[in-house]
């Protein structure tokens, strides 16, 4: 159950990354994972203010968040600090879909 849980996550991700525009800051997406599970995109460059908005769109989400997949060419480093920290506390997975690049913390 896990593993195809998982694989519809990377696959959705990878559909989700791929749809959204270039962006020049952080935008934050979700998409239904099924049994009240969400997915959640992170893509773009990290820029001030980004780990405050990313918690507080987290808080926003109606259900679990399962993975979260990501895709930025990096930004300003302590924003990153905070929302690896967010991301190790709500303990999901992560997911760097094929062509996505994470280079920051």
């Amino acid at each position: 159950m896990f593993k195809t849980t998982f694989n519809v996550l990377a696959f959705g991700s990878t559909l989700a990354i791929a749809s959204l525009p270039a962006a020049n800051a952080m935008e934050f997406g979700s998409a239904d994972a099924g049994n009240n599970n969400v997915f959640v995109t992170m893509q773009g460059k990290i820029v001030p203010g980004d780990a405050a908005k990313f918690s507080g769109f987290l808080q926003t989400l109606p259900a679990t968040v399962s993975a979260i997949a990501m895709d930025s060419s990096g930004g300003v480093i302590g924003e990153a600090v905070r929302m690896g920290e967010l991301i190790v506390k709500s303990n999901v997975a992560t997911l760097l879909p094929d062509n996505a690049t994470c280079a920051s913390a």
